[in-house]
């Protein structure tokens, strides 16, 4: 596991790697912990290509730098990358959603909060790890953006891109609303973790990628109520 802090506070960095270390050796027991400390915003993001960091606590306000910008980056790098902010102010955390945090922690309240933000951590790392056949091709349900249903074959978009595979459709549906996927309308199933924003005024989900997925006027109103749900469970 490699992990980042990126903080201008050089003595709070020593304190959440001494935490991190401690608590993770006593959830993922034999698992080697790596945890590489920043003091600003562009070194992570320079040396980010040839790290791949599973795990990046980030700091809100890096001096001049803006945190959320840093995040961005991240993500435009490597879309798996697990983020959790680190703030002193909890009101920053509400414009952070957009890059999908898997939570926050308060400063003043870190070892308490890291030791309860574990089990989203731990929860997590099995969903990134849990795998899902579709027409005799294995992928991660993490990596998943949507299936859509093609004649007799399913269309599987994921981010390594898009594939035409021979199979069923709706015998996978039940299995994939357990992951966060939700049917925006039928025949399509998109992974939640990937919506970026809702244009209700044009009923589409907006991608990570920009890309414009039409939502079911039918359906609309369980939808949207079962993607704000999702949020609401995964930003808390």
């Amino acid at each position: 596991m490699k992990v980042a802090v990126c903080d201008d506070d050089r003595a709070f960095c020593e304190k959440e790697r001494t935490t991190i270390k401690d608590v993770f050796k006593q959830y993922f027991q034999g698992e080697d912990c790596q945890v590489d400390i920043y003091n600003d915003g562009q070194t992570i993001i320079n040396n980010y290509p040839d790290n791949a960091y599973d795990m990046v606590f980030l700091d809100l306000e890096l001096g001049e730098e803006n945190g959320f910008d840093i995040a961005e980056q991240i993500v435009l790098m490597n879309n798996d990358a697990i983020i959790i902010f680190v703030t002193s102010h909890e009101n920053l955390v509400y414009e952070a959603f957009r890059f999908r945090p898997l939570g926050y922690i308060v400063k003043d309240r870190f070892d308490r909060e890291f030791t309860r933000m574990m089990v989203k951590i731990v929860d997590k790392l099995i969903k990134m790890r849990q795998v899902i056949e579709l027409g005799g091709e294995k992928f991660y349900v993490d990596r998943v953006v949507s299936i859509a249903t093609q004649k007799r074959k399913i269309c599987v978009k994921s981010l390594k891109g898009e594939i035409l595979l021979a199979d069923s459709y709706s015998k996978h549906v039940a299995e994939l609303e357990k992951y966060g996927f939700v049917q925006s309308s039928k025949g399509v199933l998109i992974n939640m973790k990937y919506i970026k924003s809702i244009d209700e005024d044009n009923d589409v989900f907006v991608m990570y990628n920009n890309e414009r997925v039409p939502i079911s006027r039918r359906r609309k109103k369980d939808v949207i109520e079962e993607y704000r749900k999702f949020m609401f469970d995964n930003n808390r």
